[in-house]
């Protein structure tokens, strides 16, 4: 059987979701169509078969390091979260992904489900991982319905957007823990991660059978963040750490708010507690090493407010 050239088809794109445009590092976007199946076993033949219950279509994306989607990916519903609220909503959104070559992927219903690591500062890239997403069936749609996850269409035409390299930034960066001995102002000397870390309940709860899996629920939202500081010494680290209090004492009696700014960025986080600390004693690295900060859920008059503002 003899190919032709053509049959060898790749190349780049960009993808459209909630308004936004995404356009992609090395690795671009991949869609991956998933099944879950259970076991159709018999005591004589074992493992006969298998039925399945499920379909959904995973979504990995390699971000390039532009800051023009940071308020969709940085949302409310996780910086925000409210235990048992929907992640899909009432209202299906599509993701569109547009081949150079005229191929088009539109997943119906999708949702971001992690949200890759931010690296603030000069010497990184300004994602630190893969922006996952779930796609799961058309609201009211019936899995054996024609496009209920997905249309592929072929020959579309190519319109990309303009690209900004002005979007990109990685600039010097500086911080303040608020009211902290030695943290008023402070640099750090590898740049920040920050990691925004949502989780949800079990699948079980967004389950309808015969249809699958329908949506996610929201469970919390964990914050991270960690640098080696330039500014304090071991002394105030220490102090900042909690050692001296009880144990039984709360972290956020050692908790306030973090806020991380340069060129034009700002990322505000909230009621931040040290939950790691290195002392290192080497020729490669600083005496004040990695610091890991943590969140506690922050209360103002009795109410949950936002762990964290990214602008």
């Amino acid at each position: 059987m003899a190919n032709t050239r053509s049959q060898i088809v790749f190349g780049p794109g960009y993808a459209t979701w909630n308004s936004g445009n995404f356009r992609f590092n090395d690795g671009g976007l991949v869609a991956e169509f998933m099944k879950d199946s259970k076991p159709i076993s018999s005591d004589e033949f074992s493992r006969i078969d298998g039925k399945v219950v499920n379909k959904w279509v995973k979504v990995t994306a390699q971000l390039w390091s532009g800051w023009e989607n940071i308020a969709l990916l940085f949302a409310s519903t996780f910086l925000t979260p409210v235990r048992g609220a929907s992640l899909f909503g009432a209202s299906d959104l599509p993701l569109v992904a547009n081949g150079r070559n005229g191929d088009r992927l539109t997943l119906h219903n999708l949702r971001w489900i992690n949200i890759p690591q931010l690296f603030l500062g000069v010497n990184g890239d300004l994602f630190g991982g893969a922006l996952e997403g779930m796609a799961l069936i058309r609201d009211t749609f019936s899995p054996e319905d024609a496009n209920a996850y997905h249309t592929w269409a072929t020959g579309q035409s190519y319109a990309a957007p303009a690209f900004s390299r002005s979007n990109h930034k990685a600039p010097r960066m500086s911080a303040a823990w608020t009211g902290i001995s030695g943290f008023d102002a402070f640099s750090a000397k590898g740049g920040w991660k920050v990691s925004i870390k949502p989780t949800f309940l079990g699948d079980d709860m967004g389950w309808d059978d015969g249809r699958g899996m329908v949506d996610k629920y929201i469970d919390t939202c964990e914050i991270e963040a960690s640098a080696d500081p330039l500014g304090p010494t071991e002394a105030q680290v220490q102090a900042a750490f909690g050692f001296g209090s009880a144990l039984g004492s709360l972290e956020s009696a050692n908790a306030a708010d973090l806020t991380i700014t340069g060129g034009g960025i700002s990322v505000a986080l909230a009621s931040m507690y040290l939950a790691k600390h290195a002392a290192s004693f080497n020729v490669k690295s600083t005496r004040v090493g990695e610091l890991t900060w943590n969140n506690v859920v922050p209360f103002t008059t009795g109410a949950p407010v936002a762990r964290a503002v990214v602008s």
